[in-house]
């Protein structure tokens, strides 16, 4: 049996090939699977496919994969994942004949083309995953949900798919920033707000940090970025509290601590506001 610790899932070492077979419903209103499962030790048939109507997300779990896809080829190594058309020609092969495993999944939906647009305009084919816990986790249910055709399967399966996708635009969104097309100023507060979204960080500290005049950063942060500096830096903060909302069982009072909030009331507060429930209310919903 593999496992992965970081990651708390186990695998039985035999590959899963699930195809699926979706209802009307799901076709005509939620992400739905065509097929999923788990490789362990082979790829698909060493052929190249195209046309296919549905796109491809694989995340290796170990080993390293080459994607040979649009007449470029990639390496995709252990934590990293790829989204991609399968309506244009691709090729999955192990490299250099490694054991490797992976989870992967063909899917689509009425709202996956917008999504994977979203996802290429960035340029980004090949994502290196952070919270590989959360997205291993994820994939495993929709493999589990469709091998058991649990209740519900398509509409979980529907959110899960959601949750991953989004995740992913995120990643690209926040890594599309390029010095070229923004000034100094608002790529280091970019930079400095991901990287200390937990601290007090105010428009007047940043100025005297960045040696850029406060008015002057904050009108070019809002011209970039379509949102204030403090709209930015909340939107940072409540993703992460939502994410440990949803993955951890940390307290309410640990979680407004650890995101930068000055205390749990003023937490629950700017998380209602953002979210239209309170925290507890809305660590409830995701609870599966």
């Amino acid at each position: 049996m593999k496992e992965d610790k970081d990651a708390g899932v186990a695998f039985d070492g035999e590959s899963i090939r699930i195809i699926v077979s979706p209802s009307d419903f799901a076709k005509n209103n939620l992400f739905y699977v065509i097929e999923t499962g788990y490789i362990d030790g082979e790829l698909f048939s060493g052929g190249g496919h195209d046309n296919l109507d549905s796109f491809l997300l694989l995340y290796v779990c170990d080993g390293e994969v080459i994607l040979d896809y649009d007449n470029i080829k990639y390496l995709i190594k252990k934590n990293s994942m790829f989204v991609i058309d399968c309506n244009k020609h691709h090729k999955l092969y192990t490299h250099n004949n490694k054991a490797m495993w992976a989870l992967y999944l063909y899917f689509n939906g009425i709202q996956t083309a917008g999504y994977y647009d979203l996802i290429s305009k960035s340029g980004i084919t090949v994502f290196e995953i952070e919270n590989k816990k959360t997205i291993m986790s994820l994939l495993w249910q929709i493999v589990s949900l469709n091998q058991k055709k649990a209740g519900y399967a398509e509409l979980l399966t529907s959110l899960n798919i959601t949750r991953i996708l989004t995740d992913v635009c995120m990643f690209c969104s926040n890594d599309a920033i390029h010095e070229a097309e923004y000034p100094d100023c608002v790529n280091y507060t970019y930079d400095y707000i991901a990287k200390n979204y937990n601290k007090k960080i105010t428009l007047s500290m940043l100025s005297e940090l960045f040696f850029v005049n406060k008015y002057h950063l904050s009108r070019e942060f809002k011209r970039c970025a379509g949102i204030t500096i403090n709209e930015h830096l909340t939107t940072i903060r409540i993703n992460k509290a939502r994410a440990l909302l949803r993955y951890s069982n940390k307290s309410v009072e640990e979680i407004a601590i650890e995101t930068g909030f000055c205390n749990a009331t003023h937490f629950i507060r700017v998380f209602r506001k953002n979210e239209q429930v309170t925290p507890l209310f809305y660590r409830n919903q995701w609870t599966i």
